[in-house]
């Protein structure tokens, strides 16, 4: 975990969110990237099949990668509510 005065760095392998710092402690979580070659990707669901998007960049994602970036942002949905 990294942290920030306004957010923390959550990661599991290659998944990664940025989580909101509140008063309260954690706040809302952004969506869930993976870091390629092209930089930070986030999952996306075109062209019949899930992509990572990155800037410049729309690469076919892998089934593991898929399913890892689901699993990681179900499971903060899960934890941070």
């Amino acid at each position: 975990m990294v942290e920030t005065a306004t957010h923390f760095l959550l990661a599991r392998g290659e998944c990664m969110a940025l989580v909101e710092r509140t008063a309260e402690g954690i706040g809302s979580a952004g969506s869930t990237g993976m870091m390629t070659p092209s930089g930070l990707a986030f999952l996306y669901s075109g062209e019949g099949r899930d992509m990572l998007a990155a800037k410049g960049s729309l690469v076919p994602a892998t089934p593991e990668q898929s399913a890892a970036m689901r699993a990681f942002s179900a499971d903060l949905k899960s934890i941070l509510g």
